[in-house]
């Protein structure tokens, strides 16, 4: 009896695993910083710059050569903080913009290996592709 029920527990184990679709590989999780600049992006802008800023009702943001006139992440930062939202500027925290600035940088592989964004070093990120 007890062999019985052990084959019929470990049969009913097999049938449920087999019955379970094979796990999809999942995207490493983005850091702290883009995660929140993600975020803040898909609720604030992408209704006008694109669900990955390929534009819409907005200029696109992600591409070659898009971000350039800015020179670099500080001056991105100053006008995307003075503008954005296009409908309530000036709205967000800093670290919000921030985040969204990074988000935006790293769409455009423009954001080196894990650089946290700020103040401190926004100078020195230049937003032409290196070559």
């Amino acid at each position: 009896m007890r062999l019985l029920a052990a084959a019929s527990l470990l049969l009913a184990l097999f049938l449920a695993s087999a019955q379970q679709p094979p796990s999809q590989p999942q995207a490493p999780a983005l850091p702290p910083q883009l995660a929140l600049g993600q975020k803040v992006y898909l609720e604030k802008c992408a209704l006008c710059h694109g669900q990955k800023g390929e534009g819409g009702s907005a200029h696109p943001l992600v591409g070659p050569g898009r971000l350039r006139g800015y020179g670099d992440a500080l001056n991105l930062f100053n006008y995307t903080k003075l503008t954005m939202p296009f409908d309530k500027p000036q709205s967000l925290k800093d670290e919000e913009y921030w985040a969204v600035v990074a988000y935006i940088l790293h769409l455009n592989n423009l954001l080196p290996k894990d650089l946290v964004l700020s103040a401190k070093n926004a100078k020195d990120v230049k937003l032409t592709p290196s070559r």
